[in-house]
Parts: C-alpha cells; sequence; structure tokens
C-alpha cells in the first residue's frame, strides 16, 4: 500500500467532522518533497545555481501529489 491509500484509509467522518489521514505542513519545502529523493539538484534551482529546475520530472511529481492530496482525494 502507499502513501495515497494509507491516507484514505484513515480518512474518516463527513462535513466539519472530516478528519483527513495526510498532513502537509505549511512548510514551504513540501513542493520540493519528491525531488529530496534525488542525489542532486534536490531544490528549486539546479545545484550550481544556474537555472529554476522546472523541467525536472521530481518536481513536476511532488507538485502533483500535492494538489491530489490537498484537492482531488478528499
Amino acid at each position: 500500500m502507499n502513501s495515497v491509500e494509507y491516507a484514505k484509509k484513515l480518512t474518516k467522518g463527513e462535513g466539519p467532522y472530516k478528519q483527513y489521514g495526510t498532513f502537509f505542513h505549511t512548510w514551504k519545502d513540501y513542493l520540493l518533497l519528491k525531488k529530496y529523493s534525488s542525489p542532486v539538484n534536490q531544490n528549486i534551482l539546479t545545484d550550481d545555481g544556474s537555472k529554476f529546475d522546472a523541467d525536472n520530472p521530481l518536481l513536476k511529481s511532488s507538485l502533483e501529489l500535492l494538489y491530489n492530496m490537498e484537492q482531488v482525494n478528499r
């Protein structure tokens, strides 16, 4: 079972009493969650600081995870 499935199983209740099985703190770094698993370019910029690392598939995957957990899998 992956973390998304586990979070769904922990979600309980309805309406104002609904309690979600996942929590993302308000720290800004959650958009880099999957990038931290890479040995290089773990930040918004490439390691040498020369460019924004927007084309990194791990950044896209991190943003998709956050979006799905917060907006889709409610």
